[in-house]
């Protein structure tokens, strides 16, 4: 956790101490994740782990399958409580940590106001996981995952690996997937009702 924070906290006075001469091509972070998701692909394999215990694994199609029921069921009782049309509650619950897709579908259905509820919500989920992960990695490792959402596939993976071991990437592509799967049916679905 120390050398995640530290890692963070560097880049920040780096980048602010050296913005003036120290310029990233855009779009150079998307090649950093994709060479680090790589390496997580050579590690499994590398480590006897097949693509088959990779994408079929049962214990993280389960846990998509509980995570997006039960996110489900908090949109329904957060609509509830904030006196919000329930289709509107689901669909905020159905971005699982997608920001840029949940942002645009419901900004395009409904309005800037609730793309940008989605957006920050969707958002946090994604920052306070990358903190979260070694917190709840060590006891409770079904949470740490869960807790990621659609980033499980993409951004934290490599977190998620480095916390839990290779043994828990393949419950993490598994569930990823499930998670990236369903919130562009979900979102469309449910932001296809007027408020």
């Amino acid at each position: 956790m120390e050398e995640l924070l530290s890692a963070v906290i560097i880049g920040i006075v780096l980048g602010w101490l050296c913005k003036d001469w120290l310029h990233f091509p855009n779009g150079s972070n998307l090649y950093v994740l994709i060479t680090l998701i790589f390496f997580v692909g050579i590690q499994l394999r590398n480590n006897g782990i097949s693509l088959k215990e990779v994408l079929l694994n049962k214990q993280g199609l389960m846990m998509g399958a509980i995570f997006t029921l039960s996110s489900l069921i908090g949109g329904v009782i957060s609509a509830f409580f904030l006196s919000m049309p329930i289709t509107q509650g689901l669909a905020f619950s159905s971005g699982f940590g997608w920001y840029s897709l949940s942002s645009v579908v419901l900004t395009n259905a409904w309005g800037p106001m609730q793309g940008s509820i989605a957006f920050f919500n969707d958002l946090s989920r994604e920052i306070l996981s990358l903190f979260l992960i070694p917190l709840f990695m060590q006891h409770y490792r079904s949470t740490a995952i869960e807790i990621t959402g659609a980033t499980a596939l993409d951004c934290t993976l490599p977190i998620i690996q480095k916390s839990g071991g290779i043994e828990v990437t393949p419950i993490a592509i598994s569930f990823g997937m499930v998670t990236n799967l369903l919130p562009p049916l979900l979102l469309v679905f449910f932001s296809s009702f007027p408020i």
